[in-house]
């Protein structure tokens, strides 16, 4: 298989619609513990880069908010794709009624610089992470999180999400200590999301990644799932400040 045809195969499967919530979610809702979800489908025209997103979208959205709780501020906005989670405060974060639509905008268009190909909007639950420090442009909240592999009905390996070369503009000088404790914390509490993905995993042929996080509670709860193919994993380059974190932020489907 030549170079052109391992690209090919990439965007093939980074655009098949099992990365989609809306394929995963049902799978997953009854099986682990994850954020309670509800989406709009919709069809994404380009001229809203231009005028913005309709108002009649923006309307539906908050009434579907509604459907998590009566007060459902804070929430987790995100496509069923992509989450932009590292410009968070702009993006996946919505801390009250009137930043629905800014951050709805900013989600649509990062999406379409990425190529990534927008089918719904989903509102989710928000849950707090055991979060230490903040990090990247968006203030996102680091929080003790892994990605496990699963392959064929079972787990193949995990390991801790966040390496510390891909960390960017962290909010305070000790965080290298603070990711070092979360890692462990992971490592020492390992069999908890270990016993979920496998039963997760037994809902799913061919190769996954299943991503958990750590609750301020704690928890481990499933935050996103994708295909294992086009999921960021250490072995895909020794340099990750230099490649990765734009197919990281891709693959953020997540």
């Amino acid at each position: 298989m030549t170079a052109v045809d391992d690209l090919e195969r990439h965007y093939e499967l980074l655009h098949d619609e099992r990365n989609s919530l809306l394929y995963w979610y049902p799978k997953v809702k009854d099986v682990a513990p994850t954020p309670r979800s509800v989406w709009l489908e919709i069809d994404v025209d380009l001229q809203w880069l231009e005028v913005g997103v309709p108002e009649s979208i923006v309307n539906k959205l908050k009434r579907l908010a509604a459907r998590l709780d009566p007060s459902p501020y804070p929430l987790f906005m995100r496509t069923d794709v992509y989450s932009g989670k590292h410009d968070y405060v702009d993006t996946c974060y919505v801390g009250s009624e009137e930043d629905v639509r800014p951050n709805l905008y900013n989600l649509i268009a990062d999406s379409f610089l990425k190529d990534l190909f927008t089918r719904a909007v989903v509102l989710r639950e928000f849950v707090e992470l055991d979060w230490r420090f903040r990090a990247f442009s968006g203030k996102l909240p680091i929080a003790p999180e892994v990605r496990v592999m699963v392959r064929d009905g079972e787990v193949e390996r995990w390991f801790f999400y966040w390496p510390e070369d891909a960390i960017l503009l962290p909010d305070r000088p000790d965080w290298r200590k603070l990711l070092a404790e979360m890692r462990r914390t992971a490592e020492r509490e390992r069999e908890r999301f270990l016993s979920v993905a496998r039963e997760v995993a037994t809902e799913f042929d061919d190769y996954w990644s299943v991503d958990f996080a750590r609750t301020r509670d704690g928890r481990w709860i499933l935050i996103d799932m994708a295909l294992g193919e086009v999921s960021w994993r250490p072995e895909l380059t020794g340099n990750y400040t230099e490649t990765v974190p734009d197919l990281k932020e891709t693959l953020d489907l997540p």
